[in-house]
């Protein structure tokens, strides 16, 4: 199960190309709203990630408040029921693209690549992703696949 959730969410963050995601809020979270997702390569939505891509998240937003750190998380949906997937680095100040400390006002853009390796199985899901703060938090959720076949190179943004 956790190599599933794992595919699913290697598959949403790592792409050539790149597309604007439609995302839903969580809900029931501080309000950081993203500006922008971006996911490579995704060629439509749900974005289809192939075994052998790296996919690349980009989440744009403007902080509301200063915050002294990010942690993320992410969570594959499967049947309904949230799973935790550790990430390879969850501190969203460190190799994400942001220096810490965060300046209320200011625009962003976390950055995040995982790799769909061969032996994840293919599946369709909804990946949930939080970045957390000292004060503020987001959440958002998108669909995704990670199926076999050749992959097309671009991106889709949202």
């Amino acid at each position: 199960m956790e190599r599933v959730i794992f595919c699913v969410l290697v598959i949403a963050f790592g792409c050539v190309s790149s597309e604007t995601v439609e995302f839903k809020e969580c809900g029931g979270y501080d309000k950081i709203t993203p500006s922008k997702v971006e996911l490579t390569p995704c060629l439509k939505n749900p974005c289809e990630f192939h075994h052998g891509q790296t996919v690349d998240v980009k989440i744009t937003f403007t902080a509301p408040q200063n915050e002294t750190h990010l942690k993320a998380s992410i969570h594959g949906i499967v049947f309904g029921i949230p799973i935790n997937w550790p990430m390879p680095n969850a501190d969203g100040c460190n190799e994400q693209g942001i220096a810490c400390p965060i300046v209320k006002g200011n625009e962003y853009t976390y950055h995040a690549s995982f790799p769909v390796l061969s032996y994840y199985p293919k599946i369709r899901l909804t990946v949930m992703w939080q970045l957390d703060g000292d004060v503020n938090q987001f959440c958002f959720k998108f669909p995704m696949a990670i199926v076999d076949g050749a992959a097309g190179e671009e991106t889709i943004t949202g």
